[in-house]
């Protein structure tokens, strides 16, 4: 068994020269040594290995919001057009329907749309007036009369106990 000298240091804090430790044969810490060298080695190719995944699966995410954005753009892009094929077929129609030109025909379905949307506003408004004129309402307020028998009976607890503790 081989034997290495090294300094130690009491429980009092002096030093001992010469003190026998145990120590590994040569080729068993070269073996130890090689082991850890490879040990390492794995850990950074693990490492580097999830690294790529990571790397990877963002590149997907990102490949797969990018496809989604472009989709979505597409499909806004087909609306719009759809929208204008539809406007520009109905402004043909009401200028043969009343033998008129396709501008004053046009003018016509703007002033349409204006009234259309003038009158949602004032229903949504004269809905909103209602509401107002109502008590106001929350989701975690009881109404009134509730409130108002919880308190009775919570009152009504009160004194039974204060009655009983006399």
């Amino acid at each position: 068994m081989n034997m290495q000298s090294a300094i130690a240091v009491k429980s009092n804090g002096t030093l001992i020269n010469n003190v026998r430790r145990r120590s590994l044969p040569r080729k068993l810490q070269k073996r130890k040594q090689k082991l850890r060298l490879r040990l390492a080695k794995a850990e950074a190719a693990a490492e580097e290995k999830a690294k790529a995944e990571a790397e990877a699966r963002a590149a997907e995410e990102k490949a797969k919001a990018e496809a989604a954005a472009r989709a979505a753009e597409e499909k806004r892009a087909a609306r719009s057009e759809a929208k204008a094929r539809a406007r520009k077929e109905a402004i043909a129609r009401l200028a043969a329907d009343k033998g008129i030109s396709e501008e004053e025909a046009e003018r016509i379905l703007k002033e349409r749309a204006r009234a259309r949307k003038a009158a949602a506003q004032k229903a949504a408004t004269d809905a909103t007036a209602t509401d107002n004129s109502e008590e106001q309402k929350y989701g975690n307020i009881p109404a009134e009369e509730i409130r108002d028998k919880r308190e009775k009976a919570v009152r009504k607890g009160y004194e039974d106990m204060l009655a009983t503790d006399s």
